[in-house]
């Protein structure tokens, strides 16, 4: 059965979906900047550069490679103490040094991060060809983050919503990198 507060396209039930199946790829590493590396994926084509972080492999655990993307690509350059259209221009004129000074300042000044990632699984077609990506950087947070996603967010809020007198109706929803807006 149908829920009121739905609409006739099913908008909530594809965001409760779709949200739902980040929630299954959500993993979060917390883990010392030492024991990383950053690097500039290798030219391809029709080039755009992407950078990935390397997380070595240690106590039976595989290495993991995670492409970032623009939200992680910005915080791990501004946590590094650069804007990120700077970053940018290095990545693209000067990938090699760049990658350089990303690592000596990892390996010089090591911290404790979280990088909150969505881990690729078997059956998921990867979006680069290169092998062993193990998914994607979506975010470079503090060790002292609260981990609360949009799966925890709607798990508190949207029972009281449905069980409310005010007869609420989803106009339209959206995920995002950065947000979900419910409308």
């Amino acid at each position: 059965m149908v829920h009121p507060i739905e609409n006739s396209n099913g908008t909530l039930r594809r965001l409760l979906q779709q949200v739902e199946d980040l929630h299954q790829k959500s993993a979060d590493f917390l883990t010392p900047t030492h024991e990383l590396q950053f690097r500039t994926k290798p030219e391809t084509g029709d080039w755009t550069p992407e950078s990935e972080i390397i997380m070595e492999g240690s106590g039976g655990e595989p290495t993991r490679f995670f492409d970032l993307n623009d939200v992680a690509f910005s915080q791990v350059a501004v946590d590094a103490g650069l804007d990120t259209k700077t970053a940018r221009k290095l990545q693209r004129v000067c990938p090699e040094e760049y990658d350089g000074v990303m690592n000596k300042l990892w390996q010089s000044e090591p911290k404790k991060k979280l990088l909150r990632t969505h881990l690729y699984n078997s059956n998921q077609e990867l979006r680069y060809t290169q092998v062993g990506n193990t998914g994607v950087a979506r975010a470079w947070v503090s060790d002292k983050f609260k981990t609360f996603d949009n799966h925890n967010m709607l798990n508190a809020t949207l029972p009281a919503i449905m069980e409310s007198d005010a007869q609420f109706k989803v106009v339209n929803a959206v995920v995002t990198e950065k947000r979900l807006y419910l409308r």
